[in-house]
């Protein structure tokens, strides 16, 4: 991925490395059919697109053992 945004001696890959790296941690695989992102975070990468169509935020309260859990079991799914 890199090398096709570099220049023709590759002397400016450096500033292509954070936009490469956000490509494909947001970019589904194959096999685990998850994002990177997803996977070592538990949830999917936000990206400035997605700011705009954020969904309007429901009031509830903060259950944190039952985060856990379903955070554990989206990741146990995941890794599976």
């Amino acid at each position: 991925m890199i090398a096709s945004f570099c220049n023709t001696s590759v002397t400016d890959w450096p500033k292509f490395l954070p936009l490469v790296t956000a490509a494909y941690n947001s970019s589904i695989h194959v096999f685990t059919r998850e994002t990177p992102f997803f996977i070592m975070h538990g949830y999917d990468m936000r990206l400035p697109s997605d700011v705009g169509n954020l969904p309007e935020q429901e009031e509830h309260s903060l259950d944190i053992p039952q985060y856990k859990r379903e955070l554990f079991n989206k990741l146990n799914l995941a890794h599976e």
